[in-house]
């Protein structure tokens, strides 16, 4: 098995998530923290970022990716789940859109293409193993939760018909279909071994395994 530390800053999330870990008996396994990632530390084999990169904000990512690399062990490995703009430009998705993620959905947040994200993780110090566009299967997602918001709750709490809100998760599944939005599952390792201005991989193998390179060819 594994142990699992996870952090978080929401309250509601740190409280259910507690309480969901002590149901499930896992006390001696799970951790839950309210707590800022950059003040986690520690070594770890494997960490999962999920929907977490839309906060970070485009020039804080290489630092982002830096922390992540400085809590993982050489080899380890990082899965990062997130959704990025489908455009290089990062122009304010239309109809509105964008207004409504930035007031409802993560105030504050900022999506990046995937190519800056590719660029900010190889200058924190990590190699990109594989990437995989959920694009088409999120907006699937996103046509069963509105489905399923409407027959739940086809009036608001105010008792005025929620079609504002559908009218919007409809247009984010739009956009998402239309690739205005992308949703990247992004996978990274952090090398055994970094090579230094004017290394090759077999001098940084051979200075680490303390092997003099030239007198071994000699």
């Amino acid at each position: 098995g594994c142990r699992v530390t996870a952090v978080t800053l929401s309250q509601e999330q740190h409280r259910e998530a507690t309480r969901r870990v002590k149901e499930a008996g896992l006390e001696d396994r799970i951790e839950i923290r309210l707590q800022d990632y950059r003040h986690v530390s520690g070594s770890y084999d494997k960490i999962a970022s999920i929907g977490m990169c839309e906060h970070v904000g485009n020039a804080q990512l290489e630092g982002y990716f830096g922390k992540i690399t400085r809590l993982l062990r050489p080899g380890g490995l990082v899965m990062n789940h997130g959704i990025t703009a489908g455009s290089v430009s990062n122009a304010e998705l239309g109809a509105g859109l964008g207004r409504f993620i930035d007031r409802y959905i993560f105030p504050g947040g900022e999506l990046v293409h995937v190519s800056r994200l590719m660029q900010a993780l190889a200058r924190g110090g990590l190699e990109m193993v594989d990437t995989e566009n959920l694009r088409p299967h999120y907006a699937r997602t996103l046509w069963a939760w509105s489905d399923a918001l409407e027959a739940r709750h086809p009036k608001g709490s105010c008792g005025r018909p929620a079609r504002p809100l559908h009218g919007n998760i409809g247009q984010t599944r739009r956009h998402m279909h239309r690739a205005g939005e992308h949703k990247e599952r992004v996978i990274q390792a952090k090398p055994h071994i970094a090579l230094g201005a004017g290394q090759n991989l077999r001098t940084a193998e051979a200075a680490l395994h303390g092997i003099d390179h030239q007198r071994q060819v000699a």
